[in-house]
Parts: structure tokens; sequence; C-alpha cells
């Protein structure tokens, strides 16, 4: 199967996921008529310092690699793009960059779940994992809160 025929399935609005509300009105008829002439010509920008560094990321960097010379094979010109601001070590050192598109998505997703899960946020969800803790455990059996439904079998 095609990338392309996959994006044709996955392509939308989805009302569940506020942000493919800017593909409304963007979106090609198909993508398989962007195969024409492939990536010929096609410039990509490559952010170099957003891939880590040191041996845990070696790995990836090993696949980005091989995959930005089969973009190079198929005619694409890559340009390495780097930034001081977007460099990944400040970035993931002081700022999660998913965290808030993603603690919105699900506190909204989980509160559309009504009584059938046991929390309705991300807060919740932390809150429940620090009491997983010995921490937790102790703060729960002195508070009395393990005796109250929701904090039942915690």
């Amino acid at each position: 199967m095609l990338p392309t025929t996959v994006l044709d399935a996955m392509v939308g609005y989805d009302p569940h996921d506020p942000v493919t509300a800017l593909s409304v009105g963007n979106v090609p008829k198909t993508y398989t008529a962007s195969l024409q002439n492939g990536l010929k010509g096609a410039r990509l920008g490559v952010l170099s310092n957003a891939f880590g560094h040191g041996p845990e990321h070696e790995e990836v960097n090993k696949v980005m690699a091989k995959a930005i010379e089969a973009l190079k094979e198929e005619g694409a010109v890559i340009v390495q793009v780097e930034d001081k601001i977007l460099d990944i070590g400040t970035l993931t050192a002081n700022f999660r960059m998913n965290e808030p598109e993603f603690k919105a998505a699900l506190n909204h997703y989980l509160q559309e779940q009504g009584s059938h899960v046991p929390v309705h946020s991300l807060a919740e969800i932390r809150f429940r994992s620090i009491l997983q803790t010995d921490a937790g455990k102790v703060l729960l059996d002195h508070t009395g809160l393990r005796r109250r439904p929701q904090f039942s079998g915690l």
C-alpha cells in the first residue's frame, strides 16, 4: 500500500481532534496525484539540531539519516536548518513540545467518557499515580482517604 493511500484514508476533520479543523478546505482530492513528479526538486528542511545527541539517540539518528538519504535519492533537495532556539536539549529540558495539546485533548476525551472511566483529567491520573507510591499509600492511610470509594483499590 502506498503512503499516499494511507494519507487519503486518514485525512480530514475529526470532531474529537480540534487540530484537524485546520485541514478543512486544505485537503487535496487525493495525495496520489502528487506522485507524478515524486520528490524531484522538492526542498525539504531538516532541523538538524532537533536530533538528539549521545548514545541513547544513535539508533533514531541512523534511521533519520537513512530516510534523508532516501529522500535525496528520490530527487529532494535537503536543506539543513539549525536554530539555537530549537535545540533539542534546550527544548526537552524546559518544555514538553506536545503537552499543551495533549493535556487539552486527553482531558476532553476523559470527560466525554463519563462514568465509564475512573478518572476525568490528566491531573487525576497524576494524582492517582502519586498515590501508588509508598508515600502516597501512607497519605491515604493516615488521612482516611482510602475508605472513600474513589480511592478504594489503591
